[in-house]
């Protein structure tokens, strides 16, 4: 789901014009951007670099599996600092951190349903989210998950993510004929 423009426009964040807002209904001051049924995942929260002195009080509310009670809130700007676990670095990213949004990969599972609210000003959002065939093994988000290995191998982009313990490199070089090939073996290429 995301802030588009429901005319087909520019004005992608156009909460302020009837029938252009960025939201499909209100709740009091909340904006609710996202309702889904059923078990499923939220796998990426984004939202454009904002200017409003505004943002920095804006939040983010989760209810989940037909809760009536917000089931978890947090300030977008703490979301997304990179220090509020289970929002870790390098799973979120600041506007300084990115190319100059905000954005979460942390997973937030839901068994039966999730709707999600803003309170505050926002500019341009992203929620990508998907369902599941069922909720097997499926636990649904309270803020207290530890992706502690998630984080680690992302940091670790481009390593060997599996123990090198035992590992063994070789190497070889050669040259492979017009119309032949060079198969590697142990002690080097062997010339077919």
């Amino acid at each position: 789901v995301s802030s588009f423009d429901r005319a087909e426009g520019n004005t992608d964040g156009g909460r302020g014009d009837p029938g252009l807002e960025s939201y499909f209904y209100r709740e009091g001051e909340a904006e609710v951007v996202l309702e889904a049924s059923g078990p499923g995942q939220i796998s990426r929260i984004w939202f454009a670099e904002s200017n409003d002195p505004g943002f920095a009080n804006t939040r983010i509310q989760f209810f989940f599996d037909g809760a009536d009670q917000v089931s978890y809130e947090i300030p977008v700007t703490t979301m997304m600092s990179g220090t509020a676990p289970p929002f870790v670095a390098p799973l979120v990213l600041n506007a300084d951190r990115s190319s100059g949004g905000w954005i979460s990969y942390v997973p937030i599972p839901f068994r039966e349903g999730v709707k999600v609210r803003l309170i505050g000003a926002h500019v341009h959002y992203q929620i990508t989210y998907q369902l599941f065939a069922a909720a097997d093994d499926v636990q649904t988000f309270t803020g207290f998950e530890d992706y502690t290995l998630a984080q680690h191998l992302w940091q670790r982009l481009g390593q060997d993510p599996k123990p090198t313990r035992g590992n063994l490199t070789e190497a070889a070089s050669g040259e492979i004929p017009p119309g032949g090939s060079l198969v590697f073996q142990p002690n080097g290429w062997h010339l077919m």
